[in-house]
């Protein structure tokens, strides 16, 4: 007798497991809550959009002439800006970054993706500081069938371009996908994730929420984790293309997202923006619906998780910041009030 339950629920397991694909787990109640104020350490004219952190510098990404205003994490003193955006020599026209940085002997480095050359970009930040102009120390080309989509993140992975991808494709209009591109010869694998796939009985306006995401690669280049801006999930993946792990933040959000659910919740933003270390993963919490983003101001809250899915601490702000990054060095958390233009500091 025992031997026929032990078959069913196996039989019954195996049917589930096919069913989604993927296992979903429920991020814990986070037992640390702190809140912080922030002190202004300046109020800037650059039209900041977001800030990060790379190494000793903070950029201060812009909608002005140039990409990035840079600052010195010690001082706060700005050093001056970098990438030239427009046209003509050294200038970029559609140029984006995804958050890949990397350090050595030289200084300090980005990767850029331009959209209008089909290229990626490793930017020395320390020698376009000195010498007044952008610094490219490496190009790689980009294949026509996923530079196409400007809704793809792209990550250098030694010989490989790596990253998420969302292609039109018949039946299944929105279906992201993981991309593996030889550095070499351009040739592209794709690699479907069940986590990351979108429902195909979905109205066209509903599919383009369902998928919208933010996506960061690991600082040490192991993982990369595609956070969704309209669903309180993160999803997680090796640089393979390999499902690790998905979370949802919210018990009361449905497991099977229809249009039922995303209509109850339309236009309703869970996460604004994220950084990651190689320790944690910080999640910028708005729950604050498209029309009044950037807009009506509101406290934010500010998730941190390890990369297993552990619940680390929740930070309470009172400042409207919608970007920030973490020097974890120092424990100290930058946020940048896109609509007043200022920039504050937090001890975490």
């Amino acid at each position: 007798m025992r031997f026929y339950i032990y078959l069913f629920l196996f039989v019954t397991s195996l049917y589930f497991s096919s069913c989604n694909d993927f296992e979903q787990t429920e991020i814990a109640p986070f037992k640390v809550t702190k809140k912080i104020t922030g002190k202004e350490i300046w109020q800037n004219n650059k039209k900041g959009t977001s800030i990060y952190i790379v190494d000793t510098l903070i950029l201060l990404k812009s909608s002005k002439d140039s990409l990035f205003y840079v600052y010195g994490i010690e001082s706060n003193q700005y050093l001056g800006s970098i990438i030239k955006k427009g046209k003509g020599n050294g200038a970029f026209s559609a140029v984006f970054f995804y958050g890949q940085f990397i350090t050595d002997h030289s200084g300090i480095k980005i990767w850029i993706t331009d959209y209008m050359t089909k290229e990626m970009n490793l930017v020395n930040v320390t020698a376009s500081l000195k010498e007044k102009r952008t610094i490219v120390e490496q190009h790689v080309s980009i294949a026509n069938e996923i530079i196409a989509d400007a809704t793809s993140y792209f990550y250098v992975k030694g010989d490989k371009v790596v990253g998420y991808h969302n292609v039109q494709d018949g039946e299944q209009p929105y279906d992201e996908r993981f991309f593996n591109m030889n550095t070499a010869n351009s040739t592209v694998a794709f690699k479907k994730i069940p986590a990351l796939k979108t429902k195909k009985d979905l109205s066209t306006n509903l599919r383009n929420m369902s998928y919208q995401s933010i996506a960061r690669i690991k600082p040490d280049g192991s993982k990369i984790i595609d956070v969704r801006h309209y669903q309180p999930k993160l999803n997680i993946v090796d640089t393979g293309g390999n499902h690790l792990a998905s979370f949802i933040f919210d018990k009361n959000y449905p497991e099977e997202f229809t249009e039922e659910v995303l209509r109850a919740r339309v236009n309703l933003n869970y996460f604004e923006a994220v950084y990651v270390s190689n320790k944690y993963i910080y999640l910028l919490r708005t729950d604050q619906l498209d029309k009044d983003v950037t807009r009506v101001k509101k406290p934010i809250e500010i998730l941190i998780v390890d990369w297993k899915g552990n619940p680390v601490k929740k930070l309470l702000i009172p400042e409207y910041i919608l970007s920030f990054a973490v020097d974890e060095k120092s424990n100290i958390l930058y946020g940048l009030d896109y609509i007043s233009q200022r920039v504050f500091k937090y001890h975490i």
